[in-house]
């Protein structure tokens, strides 16, 4: 894609209830409406860094790893400029572009926003709680339900990397459309890997989350933190390796198929402009959980299998403001991590002492940093 293209799909005009929408979203790039003005007009203009990694079984030591990993994430610097009325933005102007241009990069940077527009470059998402906050502040039973029925929230996250597996030892590689016939123990369609040997691979994490809260805590009123319960819908597929699916003596790399789908803890600050250290995390604990590949994991262990997925996550930032109406310049730093484990155990019903143990486990940890100096006038 041109950069004139790249610079065209970032100018996002709102208006009406999307401006609302977009000017209340604010998680990794705090430039909208952060400030308490009494000014109808408003303008902001930003410049900022964030930079996205990604590690792979990284640091399970338990487990006995058939290849190494090497990832990228999208690492780019952002110059943002909007104009609003009130307090929220109608009109945004987003320019980015990859610290080091190549072509992985500007392919990350195109599949993150063509889901997306306005203030968010990673997630995109609709969150009412700050207008119903703003409108509702009564202590009332009334007002209480009117702020938890209206304070739903829903994110949508879809970001790219790039991986490469480089094999340690020599293996066989089983792709997501090869035959295994466990009878003949034959793998038609799969291929031998020599030690040394790399694979590419490029992943999407695609999550998708809904929560209402179950209650508010702060000494302000309205309270700035909430704790939340939500369902959630996340999906990724990459490169997987194990040394318990052994071909001809050899070890296994495989394309693995992952969807976890259950409940969703969270808590955290409803105004991430506030000053000073702020910080929110989530729980999430699969309830429907899926490892789809060429290997059948019943028939391979010759049991019923359990699949499991956990992930937990952490986003801690700082904001620092230059002057007490928190107008003018201020600054913003802080960085985010989550991790997603997934585990195929055999059910406890099949065990012999009625435990279970695991046969496979996968590890994904995802992190970012960022930082963002702006002025408001």
């Amino acid at each position: 894609m041109y950069r004139g293209e790249i610079i065209r799909k970032h100018l996002v005009v709102s208006f009406t209830l999307i401006s609302i929408f977009v000017g209340t979203s604010l998680k990794l790039f705090a430039y909208d409406d952060i400030g308490e003005s009494n000014k109808k007009f408003f303008g902001n203009i930003a410049g900022g860094y964030e930079h996205a990694a990604w590690f792979i079984n990284e640091y399970d030591q338990k487990r006995k790893r058939v290849v190494d990993y090497e990832t990228e994430g999208l690492s780019v610097y952002r110059i943002v400029g909007n104009l609003g009325y009130g307090h929220y933005p109608f009109l945004t102007f987003v320019y980015e572009q990859p610290v080091t241009p190549s072509s992985s990069q500007e392919e990350m940077l195109e599949a993150n926003m063509t889901q997306e527009s306005g203030m968010e470059k990673f997630t995109w998402g609709i969150r009412l709680d700050p207008i119903v906050n703003h409108f509702l502040t009564g202590d009332n039973f009334a007002q209480a339900i009117l702020r938890r029925a209206f304070s739903i929230r829903f994110k949508y996250t879809r970001e790219l990397y790039f991986g490469e597996a480089k094999s340690l030892v020599d293996a066989v590689y089983i792709p997501m459309d090869a035959v295994v016939d466990y009878e003949n123990r034959v793998i038609s369609g799969g291929k031998g890997i020599s030690e040394g040997e790399t694979l590419a691979f490029k992943t999407e994490f695609i999550d998708y989350e809904v929560s209402l809260p179950l209650f508010t805590y702060g000494s302000s009123k309205p309270a700035k933190y909430d704790f939340r319960i939500g369902y959630y819908d996340s999906k990724w597929e990459r490169l997987s390796d194990s040394r318990n699916v052994v071909v001809d003596d050899l070890p296994s790399i495989f394309d693995a198929r992952y969807r976890s789908r259950g409940l969703l803890l969270a808590t955290g600050t409803t105004d991430l402009g506030l000053p000073g250290l702020n910080a929110d995390g989530y729980f999430k604990i699969g309830l429907d959980d899926s490892l789809d590949s060429a290997i059948e994991w019943d028939r391979h262990t010759g049991s019923d299998v359990v699949v499991k997925q956990l992930e937990g996550g952490l986003n801690v930032w700082y904001n620092l403001y230059f002057s007490p109406s928190r107008e003018g310049l201020f600054l913003s730093l802080g960085g985010g991590w989550s991790m997603r484990r997934m585990t195929i155990d055999i059910s406890q019903s099949d065990g012999t002492d009625g435990s279970s143990s695991t046969v496979f486990n996968d590890t994904d940890e995802l992190s970012k940093l960022w930082a963002l100096l702006a002025y408001r006038f």
